[in-house]
Order: structure tokens, then sequence, then C-alpha cells
């Protein structure tokens, strides 16, 4: 038995996972269930075929743009900055075009979905579907990290994949 889990496209790919292999459960960070809960703009990119032409340059512009209307740490905005910078080309492009085709799978795995209430890239259309972070981004996993962890943790006790903690009494 084990857990099979995600960030963003991580998720995504978690998902196709989870329809060949048999998780106990799938936790989802950032991430969608869905072509609904995209930003329209990733949504359209898909309809109209733009995968194929979507490539470092343009993609990194895409980001620095996109970057200004975020929340970020001044440590945080240049660990993306330079995220973007260091990326491999055929790594960007592979995932850009994976994220804007995606269809999602049918899978009968229970999950965890953590997400940040201010998620621009998904910014998720069913907020009941998963444990919110207030605030928090897209970019959430570098600055949250106790807090999404238990929110993982009360999920995986929730849907009794991992043992509550035992009281101190």
């Amino acid at each position: 038995p084990y857990l099979l889990g995600g960030v963003s496209l991580g998720g995504m790919i978690a998902q196709e996972w989870a329809r060949l292999s048999a998780p106990v459960a799938l936790v989802l960070i950032s991430t969608v269930v869905s072509r609904s809960e995209m930003a329209s703009l990733i949504r359209m990119a898909g309809d109209i075929g733009m995968g194929p032409i979507l490539r470092k340059p343009l993609l990194r512009a895409a980001g620095i743009i996109g970057d200004r209307f975020t929340s970020k740490t001044s440590e945080g905005r240049a660990l993306f900055l330079e995220m973007l910078d260091k990326s491999d080309a055929d790594f960007m492009h592979f995932g850009a075009q994976a994220v804007t085709e995606w269809q999602p799978p049918e899978i009968e795995v229970p999950a965890v979905r953590v997400h940040g209430t201010d998620d621009k890239v998904f910014p998720s259309a069913d907020p009941g579907s998963y444990t919110p972070i207030k605030d928090g981004t897209h970019f959430m996993i570098f600055d949250r990290g106790p807090e999404i962890g238990a929110a993982i943790r009360k999920g995986l006790e929730a849907i009794e994949v991992m043992p509550a903690k035992a009281s101190k009494n």
C-alpha cells in the first residue's frame, strides 16, 4: 500500500498514474481534477491547440508578466525567476503542452486536496473539494509548508488512511 501525490503538474501526473496502479489515496497540492478548475487562459490555450507553440521564451515572458500579479516574498520571487531561467526548455515545453491538453482520467481513488485560496494558475471551481490554505498561492509549497503538512495529515486521518494522532492525556 502506498500514497501517491504531486504538486501542480505533478498532481496531474499522479492522477494519471493512479489510473494505472492502486494507491491507497492521492495527495494533491495546488493541482486540478477537472479542466473547469484551470484558469480560463490555460483552458483556451488548450482548446485552440496552442500547446505546440508554447516554448521556453514565450513561457518565460508569460511567467515574468504573470508573476507581477502574484504575492511572494522577495526570496520566493527570486527563486521563481531562477527556476524560470534554469528550467530545461524541453521540459517547459512538455509541461505547458501537457497542462493545456490534459483530459482528467476517471479514477476511483480517495484524494486529499490542498489548495490555496489565491491560486491564479488553478483557481479551482469547487472550493468544497479541497482543504483551503487562506491566501495561499500556486507557489505556496515554498512558504506554507507547515500549514500544508497539517492539512494533509488531517485529510489522511479523515479518509482513514493515517491513524489520528494519539492524545497527550
